[in-house]
């Protein structure tokens, strides 16, 4: 799509601006959690991310893992790759993302690197 192209040429702030034009199209026509929103919520977080506008893609990187934990479970790929992209923004952050994986995908836990 064209968000996503104009992301891969390096046009964050454009590409922010498209990708959550499509979030908001996909919430009003297929709802919160249909797998298609989630990506483009997903993709509209890296957007963020890549600007270093990480405590906004915090936000959205939540809000879809939590929602996919709750749609697909918590051992699902796409669950587990919403992980890890709450756990890059929580350390881009000075903040430590700490994962309890030998028991499953649980609630990560968060604390401070000083």
């Amino acid at each position: 799509n064209l968000a996503t192209a104009v992301h891969e040429q390096g046009r964050y702030k454009e590409a922010e601006e498209l990708f959550s034009q499509c979030l908001n199209a996909k919430k009003t026509r297929l709802g919160d959690a249909h797998p298609d929103t989630l990506n483009s919520m997903n993709n509209f977080a890296v957007a963020l991310k890549q600007q270093g506008k990480y405590k906004e893609a915090e936000k959205l990187y939540r809000q879809c893992l939590d929602a996919r934990k709750t749609l697909l479970g918590d051992a699902h790929p796409d669950t587990l790759g919403s992980m890890n992209n709450l756990a890059i923004a929580v350390n881009k952050q000075g903040r430590e993302a700490v994962s309890p994986m030998p028991g499953g995908a649980k609630d990560c836990a968060w604390r401070s690197s000083s």
